[in-house]
């Protein structure tokens, strides 16, 4: 008797397959809703990244700076 229960219960779903597939396309557009969220804030962050160029052009002034004698107004005695 339960053999034919479990039976009758697999070959009958409870939830119509129209209803599984509009489950399964919302958690597919959950996933690129998410998807498309940490992508665009990957890119705002690389945005307001400085660049290779930016850096060596720093490191240049720095080193610049560095290699001119100071001003006798700006030494302390």
């Amino acid at each position: 008797m339960f053999f034919l229960t479990w039976l009758v219960a697999y070959l009958i779903p409870d939830v119509p397959a129209y209803i599984k597939m509009l489950m399964q396309r919302e958690l597919h557009l959950a996933k690129e809703a998410r998807y498309n969220e940490s992508f665009s804030t990957l890119q705002d962050e690389r945005r307001k990244t400085r660049t290779f160029a930016d850096l060596a052009a720093d490191t240049a002034a720095v080193r610049q700076d560095a290699d001119t004698p100071p001003d006798e107004a700006q030494t302390i005695a």
